[in-house]
């Protein structure tokens, strides 16, 4: 007769095994990208948990990082500008063309959360501005959100890497504080393998 029989569990098992292996392997191959890790950090960077890239069902999965900026000072009578910029190692730059997207998903202590935004990396070469009043008599307050663009080599944009940041602030109030307070937010390195 020559058909031997399989059971059907083994044989959904060992389907999904070989599905597993060849979309890890074509994710692999399409990124070409090293890890996701920042080499140094202004701010501490915690690794969490991977999610899912946009796109085919082999495109890699991106690492959601938690930048924890360390508390900021601002004046409890005004409206102050918490100024992101991004550090980069040498050779990579923001991705221009690429999506940019911040969503402000908890808020605290501040009259208003700040508006998400979306566009193109090149909207954000150097950063963005997240503004912050106080609500009055509260001493302070904390912000978290998510921040996805992509990264590249700046010579030739053969490896790009998408990047998602969680970023945690907390505030404190102290009247004459300045208005605008920088914050450095770590990104990977994208490098071609050599």
């Amino acid at each position: 007769m020559g058909h031997s029989y399989v059971n059907p569990v083994v044989r959904l098992a060992l389907g999904l095994g070989l599905m597993v292996a060849v979309v890890s392997a074509l994710g692999c191959e399409k990124s070409g990208a090293s890890p996701d890790k920042p080499k140094a950090a202004s701010v501490p960077v915690t690794s969490g948990a991977p999610i899912a890239a946009a796109g085919s069902a082999g495109a890699r999965e991106v690492h959601v990082e938690t930048v924890s900026v360390p508390e900021v000072s601002i004046d409890p009578t005004r409206e102050s500008k918490v100024k992101v910029s991004w550090k980069t190692p040498a050779g990579t730059g923001v991705n221009s063309d690429a999506p940019f997207k911040v969503r402000w998903t908890t808020s605290e202590g501040l009259e208003a959360a700040p508006p998400d935004a979306k566009g193109k990396g090149g909207d954000v070469m150097s950063g963005f501005d997240v503004p912050v009043k106080p609500m009055s008599g509260v001493p302070g307050g904390t912000l978290a959100g998510t921040v996805e663009l992509v990264v590249c080599d700046v010579e030739t944009h053969a490896v790009c890497v998408p990047v998602k940041r969680k970023i945690e602030m907390s505030f404190r109030t102290a009247k004459g504080a300045p208005t605008e307070v920088p914050v450095s937010v770590p990104l990977p390195e994208a490098r071609p393998r050599g």
